[in-house]
């Protein structure tokens, strides 16, 4: 899945390429990123979509 992603081309900081093959893995701080991401999609836009109020909005 990353690999269809293309994170590498992106940002090469997030997504290195593994040698001889059309995978990428997630280097340190794509997977910083990517936790930052998911945190924040569960925090507020799930509830927002559900109508449910968070963090006093």
């Amino acid at each position: 899945m990353l690999s269809e992603l293309k994170l590498g081309f992106v940002c090469p900081c997030l997504a290195k390429k593994v040698a001889h093959s059309y995978k990428y893995y997630l280097t340190q701080l794509g997977q910083a990123v990517l936790a930052v991401g998911l945190t924040i999609k569960e925090m507020l836009v799930v509830p927002e979509l559900a109508g449910i109020k968070s963090f006093g909005y």
